[in-house]
């Protein structure tokens, strides 16, 4: 009796679903509550590394290979830039909690883009700064991690470093990272 049932189970094993490796953001922007992240999924990454940029920043013209720092700031504001001006919406929401924290679960392997607008929180405004997230993220010994916690990080200005006028100042280093983007895009498109 014994040997059917293992033999009955060795049959079924392969007609189970297998599930694919999936994982979590959480993304830190303590102590602000109550703020509304966005998750974009900019590309997909196959077992050999390669890239391919989903459908809506397909053309996009970033390249995502180089992990320096600076490479992937300013990719990451041109990407804002690009969902921005095509008026892509976000894969996914998530609101801060009491925590300043915001999850993101059931992460697919790829590259994600987070984003959150501008926000006053009393005499202050706060830009928090776009960043890019590789899922799964490898360490120094090529071990991969499908659950990260991501520190996002902002621009604070008070009210008196504002222009008296019409308080966009602290939107500056924002219009200057945007204008830039804006450069490498229009640059891109006069080489096609």
């Amino acid at each position: 009796m014994r040997k059917w049932i293992l033999l009955l189970l060795l049959l079924l094993l392969p007609a189970l679903p297998v599930r694919a490796q999936s994982g979590a953001l959480t993304v830190d922007l303590s102590p602000y509550r109550d703020v509304p992240i966005h998750l974009y999924a900019v590309a997909e990454q196959d077992e050999q590394g390669n890239f391919t940029f989903t459908q809506p920043f397909a053309g996009c013209g970033v390249e995502l290979s180089d992990p320096s720092a600076q490479t992937m700031t300013y990719a990451a504001g041109t990407l804002a830039v690009w969902a921005l001006e095509k008026e892509i919406p976000p894969t996914m929401i998530r609101t801060t909690d009491a925590q300043g924290r915001a999850i993101f679960e059931s992460l697919r392997q790829g590259v994600y883009l987070v984003t959150a607008e501008p926000f006053r929180r009393g005499m202050q405004v706060i830009t928090p700064n776009p960043f890019l997230v590789y899922l799964p993220t490898l360490d120094g010994e090529k071990t991969a991690h499908w659950f990260l916690t991501a520190q996002m990080k902002c621009t604070v200005q008070t009210d008196d470093e504002t222009s008296p006028n019409t308080g966009t100042a602290p939107l500056a280093g924002m219009a200057l990272l945007l204008s830039g983007a804006a450069l490498f895009l229009l640059r891109n498109r006069e080489k096609t």
